[in-house]
């Protein structure tokens, strides 16, 4: 066990540096992209906003070789629409002042040392589905890390304090070993919860499957089929105002788009402002304006199997329960890069240093 920790640490040393480093900046993207993306005024009285057909229309005008997925539509802190647009690596985001129609920003991805941390997280600097895959072995690497570690870290019953906190006043070499087996002892869970979902990340299939194995799934997260007779489209604006009469107590929140002809268009809608898409109605329009389905948060077709899968996204990040969590998370972030940093210095104490 000792030997197979050991070299799958010094062979992922680098990795682990690099991705605990990255994901501690990320854990903070919202508020660094807030600080880098000024808000623009709220609406002043009276003035209609520009329907939502207006802002993708702009957003496809600034990339016109990248298709609209996804749309969040103004809140009163932001009065902007967002529009996400997929290409073949890093999506582009567009956000389009509410009541003027004018493109605010364009971010494509590419651009400034955020963007740059992104890029790295999650593909590794290489095309998507080759860096998808090395993040996936390397998330493999850090579950069998955190596996192992779980034999290793025991430092006996006449030394058990070892475990848990560093006594500064030792050696630095003892103060290193002891650092190593305190961060790992305390990050393990979140750690391994980072391996098991960035597995989730490079092969979701293969863990949903593996989910729905033990647990039930329900069919209902299958997408809506298109349908295949000609029919007459409604718009955006319409099928939006559709929605927004459906669940009229709702606030809409944002929009899943449609990527092909006759395809649904799914509204989520939150009982007020502040709340997460986690917390939504779902409304699915079809593009002749019938709606197909009304799903509730709180219904009970859920199955723990939906519940699991759906928490992996939003576990490996973090950032949906306030400031205190992702302090944690960057905490955690930082002490996977010092685990490699001790590992590497722990074997050259041991090996290296005495040739």
């Amino acid at each position: 066990m000792f030997q197979l920790h050991l070299w799958i640490g010094l062979a992922a040393a680098l990795y682990v540096v690099l991705i605990g480093l990255s994901g501690s900046i990320l854990v903070w993207k919202h508020e660094l992209s807030t600080a880098s993306h000024p808000v623009p005024t709220a609406l002043a009285a009276g003035v209609t906003p520009v329907g939502p057909e207006r802002a993708v229309a702009e957003a496809q005008r600034v990339a016109p070789r990248k298709q609209p997925y996804y749309l969040d539509f103004p809140q009163s802190s932001a009065p902007y629409y967002v529009i996400y647009l997929r290409g073949t690596q890093m999506r582009t985001t567009v956000r389009v002042h509410a009541g003027s129609g004018a493109v605010l920003d364009v971010d494509d991805g590419q651009h400034g040392w955020l963007n740059l941390v992104m890029r790295f997280h999650y593909y590794l600097l290489m095309p998507k589905s080759r860096g998808l895959l090395w993040n996936g072995i390397g998330a493999v690497c850090l579950l069998l890390l955190s596996m192992s570690s779980t034999v290793l870290w025991w430092p006996g019953i006449r030394s058990w304090k070892r475990g848990f906190w560093i006594d500064f006043r030792l050696s630095f070499k003892r103060v290193v070993r002891d650092a190593h087996n305190v961060v790992g002892f305390w990050a393990l869970a979140l750690v391994s919860m980072w391996a098991v979902t960035g597995i989730y990340f490079a092969w979701p299939n293969a863990v949903t499957h593996t989910v729905g194995a033990v647990f039930r799934l329900s069919s209902e997260e299958t997408a809506l089929a298109p349908a295949t007779r000609d029919i007459t489209q409604v718009g955006l604006d319409r099928t939006t105002a559709i929605a927004a009469a459906r669940l009229p107590t709702e606030h809409l929140l944002g929009a899943r788009l449609a990527l092909r002809p006759n395809e649904p268009t799914s509204f989520y809608l939150v009982a007020r402002e502040g709340m997460d898409d986690s917390e939504s109605e779902t409304v699915s329009i079809a593009a002749d304006g019938t709606i197909l389905r009304v799903k509730r948060h709180a219904d009970e077709s859920l199955t723990l199997g939906d519940r699991i899968v759906a928490a992996l996204e939003p576990l490996h990040f973090g950032s949906d329960w306030g400031a205190l969590v992702k302090l944690i998370y960057s905490a955690a972030g930082l002490g996977l890069s010092s685990l490699a940093v001790t590992g590497v210095l722990m074997y050259w104490h041991r090996y290296l240093a005495k040739r």
